[in-house]
């Protein structure tokens, strides 16, 4: 026997080697080791959010509720971004992204990482289903036996089917519904819920085990006992996502027809190009290739698991027990109102004589809602000027007060976002009930969105126009507003409310060549400003100066600015990051970024605020903004950031908000320079922070030992 010696190396590596060398001499010249993929690094996100529904420290229905984040997240992941990858494998599908892989490369690594994030779903949702079951709560997802056949015959929903010979064209099928194929000898059925909604039964109760059936798998068990005169040769259930990124506007094209052309881009949604089949089965079914064969799709678009399909339902299970099970969920935070807010009826005296931060959840989103309807039916309120990005679906208390200042004789202008994408329906109902009920709203602009969140109040006061804003960081969402975590700034400063005056009328009359003293605004001065920002913090550094930047936000992926931080990280400046979601930005790296950190929380909250601090040798400039630094916030849509500028709620940010977010120990990961995430290591005996929970516990303290603290007359 002959010895070889012989290295054995993965597979994998050698994969991903050969595409990225591949890729290396074609596209544009960026080098590979200095970004993380854009997609890659959403992913690893999205497995950031299923860590949490494998911790065993996260109550039951709260890790139940992240099994659903993880679906939600990944359906508009296909039907936008592996749509735009599927686009670019047909016109360039050897560019290089900044990265350095190109279409064809980064489409064999998305497949890869899908694949082993779904597998870990499942195996997670398995070990759920069992802890629930324990606890009185059962999800039935296999029907073996017939013990549960008489109650769900006798309840079940409306369900459609269409048979059709082998050979024919599957029928026209809505993407997102849930469907279940029937393999015949020479015909084969589709079967699907009239309402998607009806997919999960609840039956009777057994012991005070409340017991939930998913329906779809029941049809699937019970197929030859449902079509007794037919041989069934095989069924599994399946489910279609379709691309969802459809051009809504051509600059060549009219504006004023915006809402019609939005209705015909939401409607092309339902029959536009399949991204991706996903099949509930524990094997491959052979009908498997004659569906997908029918839909014309190659087999990196088919994703198996024995995992039931569209399990956003899971979002919202818990509510079904808030009574009866809250041991198995958070305990529920009660917004809090400002004493001198619950003292004081009128809004704009307090607001006149100093700003007010609020900071969602902690801080109840009731105060906007008040600040909207006071001036509703304030007689010296003259105007009132709304950004509207996206609301309740129905019932918003938004716009019910909107409707009700028009009625007393307000002039309100509104500008509606229709093209917030998966909103775009609801924001056309919303602007013809506006305009219905006299609302003045605002000709869309086609080619930006707008994504600012901005409401401008105008009062007469001593004959005099006197104006306050509120700004935020997050929607106008009386929902979200409960589950994300964001900042909000009433303020009457005169300064500012200049800027938001400007802003509104360039809103009218597009003119982005407006000169705003306080605010950055896209896509006028907010990508330059905050570049000049950094090359100012290393000018500082250089000389001799202390230098430092904290900036908090959903996704970092814009080249410049990414660069720019390179730069300020070898003159030595000290940069913290906060990045939620996907991160391009490589830290840790030597001589190219050691001074930068990048930190990710994910909690109970979704963290939605994005805070930029600047030391700016001593003048701690804060900003707070609905934009996240990508191209798209720079370029593509009207943003602004609004300066924080009492003293008091600045440090507030900066000590409270920034640096207990830094210290969490529970919930934060660190981004290391191989593209992983390492769980904040605790030292021995240290306490525990969890800066969510801080927040809370801040709130519930009236803010007391805060720089908010001193504000006797505010907080009690």
């Amino acid at each position: 026997m002959i010895n070889i010696k012989c290295q054995w190396l993965p597979l994998k590596e050698i994969i991903s080697k050969a595409a990225r060398e591949e890729s290396a001499g074609e596209g544009d010249n960026f080098a590979g080791d200095r970004f993380f993929n854009r997609d890659i690094s959403w992913l690893s996100f999205n497995d950031r959010v299923l860590a949490e529904s494998e911790n065993p420290s996260v109550p039951l229905l709260e890790r139940l509720f992240f099994i659903g984040i993880v679906s939600s997240n990944l359906d508009e992941f296909f039907t936008v971004r592996v749509s735009e990858l599927l686009r670019l494998l047909k016109i360039s599908p050897k560019k290089n992204y900044p990265d350095a892989l190109n279409p064809e490369a980064l489409a064999l690594h998305v497949r890869e990482r899908v694949l082993r994030q779904k597998s870990r779903q499942a195996k997670s949702l398995n070990a759920l289903l069992k802890d629930l079951a324990n606890n009185g709560i059962q999800i039935l997802t296999s029907f073996e036996n017939e013990e549960f056949d008489k109650e769900i015959e006798k309840n079940l929903p409306e369900i459609e089917i269409c048979f059709s010979k082998l050979g024919t064209p599957i029928p026209a099928l809505y993407g997102s519904d849930i469907h279940i194929f029937v393999h015949f000898p020479d015909e084969y059925a589709v079967i699907r819920f009239k309402k998607i909604q009806d997919r999960l039964l609840e039956l009777s109760s057994v012991d005070g085990v409340r017991r939930f059936a998913l329906l779809e798998r029941w049809i699937m068990f019970k197929a030859q006992k449902l079509f007794k005169n037919k041989q069934v040769f095989g069924t599994f259930a399946f489910r279609l996502l379709r691309n969802a990124d459809i051009p809504i506007y051509d600059a060549e094209e009219n504006e004023n027809d915006m809402e019609r052309k939005v209705v015909k881009a939401v409607n092309k949604r339902f029959s536009s190009r399949v991204v991706r089949l996903e099949i509930d089965s524990s094997k491959y079914p052979d009908s498997a290739l004659l569906l997908a064969t029918s839909l014309r799709l190659d087999s990196a678009s088919i994703y198996r698991f024995d995992l039931p399909l569209s399990l956003r339902f899971l979002t919202s299970f818990k509510q079904l027990f808030t009574k009866t099970h809250k041991k198995l969920m958070y305990p529920p935070v009660n917004p809090l109102v400002p004493a001198i807010l619950k003292k004081n009826t009128d809004i704009f005296s307090v607001i006149r004589n100093q700003d007010i931060v609020l900071h969602h959840p902690y801080d109840s989103f009731d105060i906007v809602i008040d600040f909207l309807d006071q001036a509703s039916k304030d007689p010296a309120v003259t105007e009132i000027f709304h950004t509207l990005y996206r609301t309740n679906n129905i019932e918003s208390p938004i716009i019910k007060i909107l409707k009700k200042a028009a009625k007393n004789g307000k002039k309100v202008t509104v500008y509606v976002e229709l093209k917030a994408r998966f909103d775009e329906m609801n924001n056309v109902m919303h602007a013809n009930d506006l305009r219905k009920a006299g609302v003045k709203v605002i000709t869309p602009i086609g080619k930006y969105k707008v994504h600012s969140k901005l409401t401008m109040i105008t009062r007469t006061e001593n004959e005099k126009a006197v104006r306050y804003v509120h700004m935020g960081t997050g929607n106008y969402h009386a929902g979200t507003a409960k589950q994300y975590t964001d900042l909000g700034l009433l303020t009457a400063h005169e300064g500012i409310t200049s800027d938001a005056l400007k802003y509104c009328e360039m809103l009218y009359t597009r003119d982005v060549k407006q000169k705003f003293n306080y605010m950055l605004v896209s896509p006028v001065n907010l990508h330059n400003k905050i570049i000049y920002m950094i090359e100012n913090e290393i000018k500082n550094k250089e000389n001799g100066r202390k230098a430092h930047i904290i900036a908090k936000m959903n996704a970092l992926s814009d080249i410049k600015v990414i660069e720019t931080l390179y730069k300020a990280s070898k003159a030595g400046v000290k940069i913290d990051l906060i990045v939620r979601g996907t991160c391009c930005l490589k830290p840790h790296v030597a001589g190219l970024s050691d001074n930068i950190k990048v930190t990710s929380i994910i909690d109970r909250f979704l963290e939605h605020s994005r805070i930029y601090y600047f030391h700016a040798n001593g003048e701690k400039k804060i900003y707070l903004s609905s934009a996240d630094w990508r191209p798209r916030n720079f370029i593509r849509r009207y943003e602004i950031a609004f300066p924080v500028l009492d003293c008091d709620i600045k440090q507030y940010i900066l000590d409270t908000i920034l640096y207990n977010s830094l210290k969490d120990n529970v919930k934060a990961a660190i981004l290391q320079p191989n593209g992983s995430y390492r769980q904040v290591s605790t030292f021995k005996n240290a306490a525990p922070m969890r800066s969510q929970f801080a927040f809370e516990d801040i709130a519930r303290k009236y803010y007391k030992d805060t720089h908010l603290c001193g504000r006797s007359k505010i907080f009690e």
